[in-house]
């Protein structure tokens, strides 16, 4: 049965009940925004919403000076996937070789890239950073060719100072430590607050990065079963930290890799506060956070404390392009961050930096956030659209609210790393659900990517996968 997680979702069902019961027929006017708000009691922005998603779906069309209508087309139908299922144990992590042989796939020029978390290089910023570049070049002496100070450019301290404290947490330029990417500030932040055989807090499924990292450092999963549109359960946290001692949490609270699930402001609270009330160092990644499709000002973990056990991580890999450029927030922790990342490496060249800190005080960043996250929107419900088209019967597939990836849970006999080894053969690879935990899960399960805009390549890609999957369901 579909579960509805917003309001939006209620009218675009009673629209879609409407058409399937024949009181709206083909080529028929759908009620007006103000009708369908007065008998809904909600919002006109809601209503239109609702609308532009059914369009987007191709259910309803909109005519210019008149309003939406029906097309007598009907919407793919796929539900979500239900809460994950995880042992509540730590686990000792041992994926590194799986890890390696999926991200060569990724870097595969041959590949029809739905395997990695990587928007398309014309939705991100590399046009307007390359003439950025190269008038930073044109600039007389040789200022530019030397590093950085090792706590970053105080120029692009400054901007991402301004650009996250938009989200109701007052950052300050001063405490920010750059990095080369956000796995290089978790890298630090755990280096420096864990020690080998400490648990580490995960929601399941995990962003796969993590977990060689937390390999790397001799420390243990401990996995968080999660919903699919909320994240984890406060009563799930509390029982894993009441049932083992755990040294630090790590979460994505908005669109995170892989499931592009959204923590409701309620929740953020109270997990922030019960890990507070713990003494838990609580790691928040916000590296997907800018692409809300809603273009919503989010509020951070940090927000909702003050004794500053949160540390925030993040880059503009996802939005601007993966230039080298990440950042950490350290809470009270500076003074001990700072001192591993000078002995870690020297930081990213004074060119970059700048580059980066002259696109954000342009202005244009804004802007183009608007842009991608629309790109985005379109383009997940279209492949979401083609798989439950294409995929075998009883798939799920989440429908997130901001990102570029889809969770996707095949039937049960469907192995998704068999199927990954049979698509590979003919240069189409996606990430199977097994990378995305430390244990034997989600055997059934894949990530995929919609960062590239759709195309015929792509929808002869997701075919070729669902037929590949129904086939092994017939054998």
């Amino acid at each position: 049965m579909k579960k509805t997680h917003f309001k939006y979702e209620t009218v675009s069902e009673r629209i879609l009940e409407m058409i399937d019961t024949g009181v709206l027929i083909p080529g028929e006017k759908l009620p007006s925004l103000r009708d369908m708000s007065d008998k809904m009691g909600l919002s006109i922005a809601t209503i239109m919403k609702s609308y532009i998603d059914l369009e987007r779906l191709g259910v309803v069309e909109a005519r210019p000076q008149s309003g939406f209508y029906a097309t007598g087309l009907t919407a793919p139908q796929a539900p979500l996937p239900e809460k994950s299922s995880i042992r509540l144990q730590p686990t000792k992590i041992n994926k590194s070789n799986l890890h390696r042989s999926i991200l060569k796939a990724m870097s595969s020029p041959d590949i029809v890239p739905l395997n990695g978390a990587v928007p398309s290089e014309e939705l991100l910023a590399g046009k307007e950073l390359k003439k950025i570049i190269k008038q930073l070049l044109n600039t007389p002496g040789f200022e530019l060719m030397r590093y950085e100070e090792p706590q970053g450019s105080f120029q692009l301290r400054n901007q991402i100072a301004c650009h996250i404290s938009d989200y109701t947490f007052k950052a300050d330029a001063e405490k920010i430590i750059i990095t080369t990417g956000a796995t290089q500030s978790l890298d630090i932040v755990l280096r420096t607050l864990t020690h080998p055989g400490d648990t580490v807090l995960l929601e399941s499924p995990t962003f796969f990065g993590y977990l060689p990292l937390l390999e790397s450092l001799g420390l243990y999963a401990l996995e968080i079963p999660t919903d699919v549109s909320s994240g984890i359960e406060i009563d799930d946290l509390r029982k894993a930290i009441d049932a083992y001692e755990v040294k630090a949490c790590i979460l994505q609270p908005d669109f995170g890799n892989p499931v592009s699930f959204r923590y409701p402001d309620k929740k953020k609270s109270e997990i922030t506060a019960l890990l507070e009330s713990r003494s838990i160092l609580l790691i928040e990644d916000v590296t997907y956070r800018d692409l809300s499709y809603d273009h919503l000002h989010l509020k951070s973990l940090a927000s909702f404390e003050e004794s500053g056990h949160v540390v925030q991580v993040s880059s503009f890999s996802k939005t601007i392009g993966p230039g080298g450029v990440g950042w950490i927030v350290p809470g009270k922790y500076y003074e001990k961050l700072m001192q591993t990342r000078c002995a870690s490496a020297m930081n990213t060249s004074k060119l970059i930096q700048n580059a980066f800190a002259e696109y954000l005080s342009s202005g244009h960043y804004g802007r183009h956030l608007k842009r991608m996250s629309a790109a985005f929107s379109n383009q997940t419900t279209t492949y979401r659209n083609h798989i439950a088209t294409y995929f075998p019967h009883g798939t799920c597939i989440t429908r997130p609210e901001g990102g570029f990836l889809l969770w996707v849970e095949l039937p049960p006999s469907i192995d998704t790393g068999k199927l990954y080894k049979k698509t590979l053969t003919r240069n189409i690879a996606f990430a199977p659900g097994t990378i995305f935990t430390s244990q034997e899960k989600y055997t059934n399960c894949m990530r995929i990517n919609c960062g590239y805009p759709w195309s015929d390549k792509m929808e002869q890609a997701i075919k070729i996968i669902g037929d590949t999957a129904s086939h092994m369901m017939d054998t």
